[in-house]
């Protein structure tokens, strides 16, 4: 069950540490939370698995990587449904954001993509991600979000899915 706890506390801690640096009286914007959160996941499955023979408690059983690599690998092989990245107009994100948590397919394949992106410097800049929403909390200002983060690859992404989504923002062609 290792993996399983590797996976769920790095989620629970990502969430811990954006609160932690998030403005006073802030709340949580679950499209972006949630695909931050379970990004971050994995992130910390593959750093668990890089690590594991250095870890004192683990020592003793160096073969257990290779499960944890395993659990890695069967995550990034589900694929979801792109809701995401199809998103066309705000009703739809809200319609994301208020299924988040219960429809996480329709997250999944942007978040295995922003997992890919992530590395030890432009993790920062997404648990920052509060700092940078419009008075709508559903919205970022994506354009003060890349000036704060110019050379961050994955604000650049998070802020790419908004703009997409929103630039044709009454759902109409």
């Amino acid at each position: 069950y290792w993996c399983q706890a590797i996976f769920q506390l790095g989620h629970e801690m990502t969430h811990a540490a954006v609160y932690y640096n998030s403005p006073l009286n802030t709340k949580s914007t679950p499209w972006i939370e949630e695909t931050i959160s379970e990004s971050m996941a994995l992130f910390f499955l593959n750093l668990f698995a890089d690590a594991w023979n250095t870890i004192e408690k683990f020592k003793n059983t160096p073969q257990y990587s290779t499960n944890v690599r395993t659990y890695l690998h069967n995550q990034l092989s589900k694929s979801g449904s792109g809701k995401l990245s199809m998103c066309r107009g705000y009703n739809e994100l809200k319609q994301i954001d208020t299924d988040s948590q219960t429809y996480r397919e329709q997250r999944k394949n942007e978040m295995h993509k922003l997992y890919k992106l992530l590395n030890s410097e432009n993790i920062k800049g997404l648990l920052l991600y509060r700092w940078y929403l419009q008075s709508d909390p559903l919205l970022l200002n994506t354009a003060k979000y890349r000036e704060a983060f110019p050379h961050n690859t994955a604000v650049s992404y998070l802020c790419d899915l908004q703009d997409v989504a929103y630039r044709n923002p009454d759902g109409n062609e």
